[in-house]
């Protein structure tokens, strides 16, 4: 029986850390900092649009470039994958919006992320649900093995009172 918990006990051990250790392509956090560029070119247009009496319209390389020499940002963000390419859509002087081709807008209602990006994120979130599982599981036998060892020991320092059969001859 021994034998049979330790076994279990390495082998979720083993499977932890495998699952722990594993470390896919990160699309989520790639996201989020192309989201946040957007958010930063976006914050700048509305400043420069603000101050300047020629409002941007659109957003291209000239616009950037303007951006950049007006003080509205530093330098141009780059976009955190190779396929980033920032656009906007609508007039920016109004409604308009700044988005990635391939991580899509701010709202995901108006501009819509590639489905390829879409499945990624799907896919990382599906392997982060399965490493909790894994983990919990793992965890959940150790408390039980825990919780095994402490009953084994109480009963080594109070056995049981043993009963007596009394022989009536």
């Amino acid at each position: 029986m021994k034998k049979i918990i330790i076994l279990c006990f390495l082998y979720l051990l083993t499977l932890t850390s495998i699952a722990l250790a594993y470390k896919p392509y990160r699309p989520l956090s790639r996201y989020k900092a192309c989201l946040s560029n957007i958010h930063v070119i976006q914050g700048a247009v509305e400043m420069y649009n603000m101050d300047s009496p020629l409002m941007l319209k659109d957003l291209n390389e000239k616009s950037l470039d303007n951006l950049v020499n007006g003080h509205y940002l530093k330098q141009v963000p780059m976009g955190p994958d190779y396929s980033c390419k920032y656009s906007s859509k609508g007039d920016l002087s109004e409604d308009g919006e700044v988005y990635c081709e391939y991580h899509g807008g701010l709202d995901r209602n108006k501009i819509r992320p590639s489905s390829i990006v879409e499945q990624e994120i799907e896919e990382y979130l599906d392997g982060e649900r399965k490493k909790r599982i894994i983990t919990n599981i793992f965890y959940s036998i150790l408390v039980l093995l825990i919780l095994y060892c402490i009953y084994r020991f109480f009963r080594f320092i109070c056995p049981p009172k043993e009963k007596r059969i009394i022989d009536k001859n």
